[in-house]
């Protein structure tokens, strides 16, 4: 699916026709276009949520589960590239 597609619902073509009356029948074509567009957009939304938690998922595999500290839990800390007004 193309990004023209997706936020006009259909390919784009090339005729420069200008025809600028509006009909009642072109309020129900414009009523279909609309509602079909609207589904368009939930399949991109869709499509789009699902290549995001593949992608998280592939990506989680290499991580390292992170334990949760809370306040007053000792741990080791590595100071080594600080910068201290100190001297060492």
């Amino acid at each position: 699916m193309s990004p023209f597609f997706a936020n006009s619902g259909f390919h784009p073509h090339y005729d420069f026709e200008l025809n600028i009356s509006i009909d009642a029948a072109e309020e129900g074509e414009m009523q279909t276009a609309a509602e079909r567009l609207e589904l368009i957009h939930e399949v991109a939304r869709i499509e789009m949520r699902y290549a995001q938690l593949r992608q998280a998922e592939g990506a989680d595999t290499h991580r390292t589960h992170v334990p949760a500290f809370q306040p007053g839990d000792l741990m080791w800390v590595d100071g080594r590239n600080w910068r201290m007004a100190r001297p060492s």
